[in-house]
């Protein structure tokens, strides 16, 4: 498992101020908004953004497909 927030995370749904996804693999498992620190954080300034392929929802940075 690897968590990582963000100033913006895209949605397929809005954006998320000062938010977080967490995978496992290449899939996003878990994703939300930060309201507390949250141990094993990885902070990426700048934007996440969440894209579905298939069924599969990934995360990338920029155009880095973000992997456990």
């Amino acid at each position: 498992m690897r968590r990582i927030a963000s100033n913006i995370v895209h949605t397929c749904d809005g954006k998320i101020s000062l938010g977080y996804v967490q995978i496992e693999g290449d899939r996003v498992v878990y994703y939300g908004q930060l309201t507390e620190e949250m141990p094993q954080t990885e902070w990426l300034q700048g934007e996440i953004s969440l894209v579905k392929e298939g069924k599969k929802l990934r995360a990338y940075y920029g155009d880095k497909l973000l992997k456990e």
